[in-house]
């Protein structure tokens, strides 16, 4: 009987990819040990992204089925209890 090289998921349990987000994480955390104004602009950026994220979210439900593209679309053609 061969034992598989694989883990129980599927993955190879020896690929370098399962390092890697280890990797860019310990290179944030140098970078910003050497650099300390780079922990302000991620944290910065981290914020407008998720705000961004979160207006075009509330902008999105509030118009409505009816409006939402391919969705909306289909909505209208099931009989959906548009506005």
């Amino acid at each position: 009987m061969r034992l598989s090289p694989l883990g129980s998921s599927g993955v190879p349990q020896s690929s370098p990819v399962l390092f890697l987000p280890g990797l860019v994480l310990v290179g944030i955390g140098f970078a910003i040990l050497i650099l300390p104004q780079l922990l302000a602009y991620l944290v910065a950026g981290f914020f407008l992204l998720v705000g961004t994220l979160l207006l075009a979210a509330a902008w999105q439900m509030r118009r409505g089925p009816l409006t939402r593209g391919v969705v909306g679309f289909l909505d209208r053609l099931r009989g959906g209890n548009g506005r």
